[in-house]
């Protein structure tokens, strides 16, 4: 995989006021294979080359192979996530968008709103779809999604926010162990922690810190999304070791275990 990612000032100063870096990550392009929840597997190749501005602004993203495209209907074995957000402000949904464009790019079957203004929809009906076909369920935190989230809104404001966010508590309380590792809250860069709705656990289950829109930036997430955790158990040893005995007449010191009777 190889991604550059250019940070321009204005990326920056979304971003906390850090001055703009330019990321290189390069290593061997791999198919690399995940499991989807309900147990079957699929393959991942990703092969491409990015350049992306991050939020404000849609990025700039250009894909470098055959293994990838933007055409959703070609796309095939990546895990389908849908993007669940409010609209605080034009900075916000555009910084989403863009959050959106770099999952896409890392092979992810990316679904967002924003993408479907093609003709008039049921919106409620639309989510209700996506959130039940999804693998997953990414839920960014902003200042309105915590205020739908907890009930503290108006029941005029955000509608769609607290419809979407209704459902998922509702899929979450009907079964728990199925849609726990579902939920993803997502923190962007300026975001807060503070900002994910009670239901979500945002203590004490896990949340996803994207620092900025490269791999590395958003590593906890991508392996989460991917199920490749950052270590792995080894594999167990064939034989068990044959441990010593501690013996009191020998003064403290092992005595090694016995070997059973052999037949002669």
């Amino acid at each position: 995989m190889q991604g550059v990612f250019d940070c321009s000032q204005e990326a920056a100063d979304c971003m906390g006021g850090m001055p703009a870096v330019t990321l290189e990550l390069m290593s061997k392009a791999e198919t690399t294979a995940w499991t989807k929840p309900g147990g079957w597997p699929a393959q991942v190749r990703i092969d491409i080359k990015v350049t992306a501005r991050c939020c404000p602004g849609p990025a700039a993203l250009e894909v470098n192979s055959g293994a990838h495209t933007d055409d959703a209907s070609s796309r095939t074995g990546g895990p389908r996530v849908f993007v669940s957000y409010a609209h605080d402000d034009e900075q916000h949904v555009d910084c989403v968008r863009a959050f959106s464009e770099f999952l896409t790019v890392c092979g992810v079957d990316v679904h967002i709103d924003r993408w479907y203004q093609d003709r008039r929809r049921d919106w409620y009906q639309w989510a209700v779809g996506e959130i039940k076909r999804a693998d997953f369920v990414v839920v960014i935190a902003s200042t309105a999604c915590r205020l739908a989230g907890d009930g503290e809104m108006g029941n005029a404001a955000h509608r769609g926010m607290q419809s979407e966010l209704s459902l998922l508590r509702e899929l979450l309380h009907s079964d728990r162990d199925r849609w726990l590792a579902r939920l993803l809250p997502v923190v962007l860069p300026n975001g807060s922690v503070h900002d994910i709705p009670l239901f979500l656990q945002p203590q004490v289950a896990d949340h996803y810190l994207v620092r900025e829109f490269t791999v590395a930036g958003a590593d906890d997430l991508l392996r989460a999304i991917f199920r490749w955790p950052l270590y792995r158990r080894p594999e167990r040893g064939a034989e068990p070791i044959v441990l010593s005995t501690w013996a009191g007449a020998a003064g403290g010191h092992p005595v090694p275990a016995q070997a059973g009777p052999t037949a002669d």
